[in-house]
């Protein structure tokens, strides 16, 4: 998830998103680092600052569906 969006701030869409599922992993993707916090209080599950190496990025979307899919298996 990107912050800068042209209809509302990636913040806002996790917070809508969080809403319906809160065991969906958002992982945020941004040059914007002022955010990282915030991010991560409302429930993101990482936070990557740009640039950033792909094969690490792929580790975290691993990361991401082992959480989710041991979740909703209990």
């Amino acid at each position: 998830m990107d912050n800068r969006m042209p209809i509302k701030s990636g913040i806002e869409a996790s917070k809508e998103i969080l809403l319906i599922d809160q065991n969906i992993k958002i992982i945020f993707i941004s040059a914007d680092i002022t955010i990282k916090e915030e991010a991560l209080s409302i429930g993101a599950f990482g936070f990557w600052d740009k640039p950033f190496l792909i094969d690490s990025l792929i580790d975290e979307i691993k990361k991401a569906f082992e959480s989710y899919y041991s979740v909703r298996s209990n």
